[in-house]
């Protein structure tokens, strides 16, 4: 279980590094759609706007690629931090489970060693009527004798 709980820590540290990642991707996104379009307005000026402007379509291809590339793994992260998540909850159901399981056997075995506790003193109880019962019978044994010997 606690290596689920690093397994889910892990991927939640790597999808924050990604939405960092992705924040900083959309801002360097936003920047160069701003440069691309000032180009644009410019293009007339010089062959270097238009060298600029393709560079900078260029960049954006890349980071537009490189977005889509980080979402998708955002996403498998995601799916795998969902089933480190439904592992972790079956292993708690298993737990408490187990738990109630322990408890029962626990409750079944305070029930019969009371059920032994009495059954011995029960058991104790005739075995002292039995050795009263003997003695009295030994002792009625020797007075019929020793009428008889009379």
């Amino acid at each position: 279980m606690a290596e689920s709980e690093r397994e889910k820590s892990e991927l939640n540290g790597r999808i924050s590094q990604l939405e960092s990642q992705l924040h900083v991707l959309q801002e360097s996104l936003r920047i160069e759609k701003s440069a691309r379009e000032e180009a644009e307005k410019n293009q007339s000026v010089n062959d270097d706007a238009s060298t600029r402007n393709s560079t900078l379509k260029h960049a954006l291809d890349s980071a537009v690629a490189r977005l889509e590339e980080e979402t998708k793994e955002k996403q498998t992260l995601q799916t795998a931090l969902e089933r480190v998540t439904a592992k972790i909850e079956e292993q708690q159901a298993h737990i408490t489970n187990l738990k109630e399981s322990l408890s029962k056997i626990e409750n079944e075995k305070s029930n019969s060693l009371s059920a032994c506790k009495s059954r011995i003193q029960e058991l104790e109880q005739a075995l002292a009527k039995a050795e009263s019962a003997a003695k009295a019978s030994e002792g009625a044994s020797a007075k019929r004798v020793q009428e008889l010997e009379q």
